[in-house]
């Protein structure tokens, strides 16, 4: 799926929310990243929320909304892209190329709470996700080794 007008990519979905699909995709620069897609069938409050809560949040545990993009009835939100997919594919996974220590799961779980709080306690007011769970819980720098 090639989207020229944005100057980016689809190479493969990587997610379907309620309000879109997630592709990965890459930028005319060759930056690899992670694009959501929302048509505006009711969920036009998802991309102005996303982007006026998190276009200024910069946190170690939390995806990076590094752009953002409107085309007709269209809306893309960019963001980082986290090569080690989500959290989900690990925990259910049956391959052993995937399979998580019991230290790893809990250096996780600190990290979420670690971001969670991070968005709760944000100075600019709270923050709040409303949708936690393994599938949208996006690895970013965690070595799997």
């Amino acid at each position: 799926m090639v989207f020229a007008h944005l100057g980016w990519v689809a190479e493969v979905c990587i997610v379907t929310t309620c309000a879109g699909k997630v592709y990965k995709g890459k930028l005319s620069d060759g930056q690899a990243v992670a694009v959501k897609h929302i048509v505006s069938d009711g969920h036009v409050e998802t991309f102005v929320r996303e982007v006026t809560s998190l276009s200024h949040v910069k946190h170690p545990n939390l995806v990076a909304l590094t752009g953002c993009c409107k085309h007709e009835d269209e809306y893309f939100l960019v963001y980082e892209l986290c090569e080690n997919g989500n959290l989900s594919e690990w925990l259910y996974s049956k391959s052993k190329e995937r399979t998580l220590s019991w230290l790893q799961r809990i250096e996780i779980a600190i990290d979420c709470a670690r971001g969670l709080w991070f968005l709760h306690t944000y100075p600019g007011g709270c923050i709040v996700h409303r949708d936690i769970k393994a599938c949208p819980l996006f690895f970013f720098f965690l070595a799997l080794q």
